[in-house]
């Protein structure tokens, strides 16, 4: 954990130094532990995807924002038959859940 941390820091610093950036957007949800010890390395903001995606997510909800239907058209009626067929199958392969009963 500690050369993974060290190498990050590297990168990171590199990147504001030799590249410019004036903030670093880590690409992952899989780095969300680093953003807190990034941001004290760095003397840039570190943001979290993960956060940030949430955010993003409740803006576009309470602005009522969707995406274009020139680009996305609309999905054709649901077909929850055919849902409620996958699930079916899922479950049968599965299996009963572990610790439960069967």
């Amino acid at each position: 954990e500690e050369e993974a941390r060290r190498r990050i820091t590297e990168v990171g610093r590199a990147c504001v130094e030799e590249d410019g950036a004036d903030v670093i957007v880590l690409g992952s949800t899989t780095l969300h532990q680093g953003a807190s010890w990034l941001t004290e390395a760095l003397d840039v903001p570190v943001i979290d995807p993960g956060p940030a995606s949430y955010a993003m997510a409740e803006l576009l909800v309470d602005t009522g924002l969707r995406h274009s239907r020139a680009c996305y058209l609309r999905t054709p009626a649901p077909r929850l038959d055919l849902y409620a067929a996958m699930a079916e199958a899922a479950s049968t392969l599965a299996g009963p859940p572990s610790g439960g009963k069967s």
